[in-house]
């Protein structure tokens, strides 16, 4: 393995890790341990990553070994990779079509080939059971080998069955994953239809066809945003954080460290922000109490009831802190600097909801 592709596997690794804990952090014997490398390469590769400012050091000693954490330079390194994969994806699928353009007859042909295989099949598989019938008709073995041929008849000579199992089962299989969690949708989900082969995708119903080609349309819009809005904040959570700081500072919620307590845990004011960026960049609300309703119902679909009690706390104990939230925000939102604003990441957001919606739905029937 080079070592781009290696620095990349750890990249790869410190974002999972990441997207599972925000705080976590991994040592290179971790690192090592988990992707089966040694671990000198992985401590010689961190060493590199750090000094390109794709990764940062924990002030953490663990055994004499410090942590890592990926940053926003890694990121973005992350999603450079991923381009240069798109783009070869890219250039495949345009090939793909000028041969599909110019050998319509030898695709014709293709299929009258297969027309004659698959009738060969269905000829032998009659033969098959011409011979199942002779036999013990209550032997169990018979019977379970009557039962498959019988399910690769139905897939060989109906060529609905065929897509069913090529297309539409595995796509709707990830889709419906999808859609049951929607409504807690923050990361850009999967697109099936990326996974589906050309020949696949020619031989896909038009209207499937559209469905599917809409929601990556709509998929990759709201990556686009999410990738800007992310690696915005990560690039600026330290800035940010302190704007909040004067506010917990005067409610008397800040210790000794200067952390503030929230949900049971005392973290700077930063990863408080950290754990609302969904919602706290939205200066289109209009009060404090619609405020602290969003706050809540964010908290409970993403940590659950517990975690959302404190901000019932500081609703009784401190009623003027949502106000005083409230008024900084565009404060935030300037400091962020985000390509776009959050009315338009929450409205790419719903239509991509539904766009998740009438794909795996079509989906489901075509199983029906």
């Amino acid at each position: 393995m080079t070592d781009k592709a290696t620095r990349q596997q750890i990249l790869e690794f410190l974002r999972d890790v990441y997207k599972r804990d925000y705080e976590e952090i991994a040592t290179g014997d971790e690192i090592a341990s988990a992707l089966n490398l040694p671990v000198e390469e992985v401590r010689g590769n961190l060493k590199y990553l750090a000094a390109k400012n794709l990764i940062d050091s924990s002030e953490v000693d663990l055994g004499g070994e410090l942590g890592c954490q990926i940053n926003a330079n890694g990121l973005d390194e992350l999603e450079r990779f991923e381009e240069v994969d798109d783009n070869s994806e890219t250039k495949l699928s345009k090939i793909g079509e000028k041969i599909k353009e110019a050998g319509l007859e030898k695709e014709r042909r293709k299929e009258v080939a297969e027309q004659k295989f698959y009738g060969a099949v269905i000829e032998l598989l009659d033969f098959q059971r011409s011979e199942l019938k002779r036999r013990e008709e209550n032997n169990k073995e018979i019977a379970e080998i009557k039962v498959r041929l019988e399910q690769l008849e139905k897939i060989f000579s109906n060529p609905k069955d065929q897509l069913i199992a090529n297309v539409y089962q595995p796509a709707y299989d990830i889709m419906k994953e999808i859609y049951d969690n929607r409504e807690s949708l923050n990361y850009p989900p999967q697109n099936p239809w990326k996974s589906v082969t050309p020949s696949w995708r020619y031989k896909t119903e038009l209207g499937m066809q559209k469905l599917f080609e809409g929601y990556g349309k709509e998929l990759k819009k709201y990556n686009e945003i999410w990738v800007d809005f992310g690696n915005k904040f990560m690039e600026k959570k330290d800035k940010i954080g302190e704007i909040l700081r004067p506010i917990f500072e005067k409610h008397g919620l800040l210790d000794q460290s200067g952390d503030v307590n929230f949900g049971g845990i005392k973290n700077p004011p930063r990863e408080w922000l950290h754990n609302c960026q969904n919602v706290i960049f939205n200066d289109n609300i209009h009060n404090e109490d619609e405020f602290y309703q969003i706050l809540k119902k964010d908290a409970i679909k993403n940590y659950g009831d517990k975690y959302s009690l404190f901000l019932d706390e500081w609703k009784n104990k401190y009623p003027n802190i949502f106000t005083d939230l409230l008024k900084v925000i565009p404060e935030l939102v300037k400091e962020l600097g985000a390509k776009y604003s959050y009315a338009e990441f929450d409205k790419q957001r719903t239509i991509l909801k539904e766009s998740i919606e009438k794909l795996t739905l079509a989906l489901e029937e075509k199983l029906k």
